[in-house]
């Protein structure tokens, strides 16, 4: 079975995010799916629920920039 995921793109694509920016734009995609978000853990790695789904949010290198892949866990 597949796991679900999502990216999250960063203003600030060039710079390695810290985890403040990272739970920052985490919350702001939630508010723009109106999703209910809870964090387990903001520190790395960074866990929380979305709709009741634990996901895990990653770094990655996509398209020349750092972006936030959020994957199932």
């Amino acid at each position: 079975m597949f796991k679900k995921g999502f990216h999250i793109d960063l203003e600030d694509s060039l710079t390695y995010p810290s985890t403040k920016v990272i739970c920052s734009n985490i919350e702001n995609y939630a508010i723009s799916t109106g999703e209910k978000l809870d964090f387990v853990s903001t520190q790395r790695p960074i866990t929380f629920h979305l709709d009741n789904v634990l996901y895990v949010a990653e770094i990655s290198m996509l398209r020349g920039g750092y972006s936030i892949h959020c994957k199932e866990n």
